[in-house]
């Protein structure tokens, strides 16, 4: 049950901590309006993309290595979840992202699943990501 009150609060954190603000001249005209938006929107994506492969191939980096131990490479799996807290996120990507941040969730101390478990259910869902999205690999 706290389990599943945690994920719950960590999703409406999640889903309405970060707003963004995208700050532009006044433009001359809605066609000038509309380029401006869609070039802020690449540079998110952009950035997006960037930071995932990053973080996606720390954790890959984490979970294989052979010399840490449970312990070791929980704490390094939780304190690379924090990066996930910190990137703004496009609305296609949103639904990957909040499953990514709850499996992680599940590697602290309360959690009712075992190590094993969470781990292959992260490297589950970056696998599937990986297969969905070309860019990622």
């Amino acid at each position: 049950m706290l389990v599943l009150a945690f994920a719950i609060l960590a999703a409406y954190l999640f889903l309405t901590i970060k707003e963004v603000t995208i700050k532009t001249k006044v433009p001359q005209s809605s066609e000038e309006y509309n380029r401006q938006v869609q070039e802020n929107i690449k540079k998110m994506e952009a950035a997006y993309q960037s930071d995932m492969k990053s973080f996606v191939a720390e954790t890959q980096a984490i979970i294989d290595n052979p010399n840490l131990d449970q312990a070791a490479k929980t704490d390094s799996l939780l304190r690379l979840r924090e990066n996930l807290k910190t990137m703004t996120v496009p609305a296609q990507y949103k639904e990957l992202h909040m499953n990514l941040f709850l499996a992680f969730s599940e590697l602290s101390s309360d959690s009712q699943k075992d190590f094993g478990t969470v781990i292959n259910e992260i490297s589950n869902l970056i696998n599937e990501a990986k297969s969905a999205i070309s860019w990622l690999n």
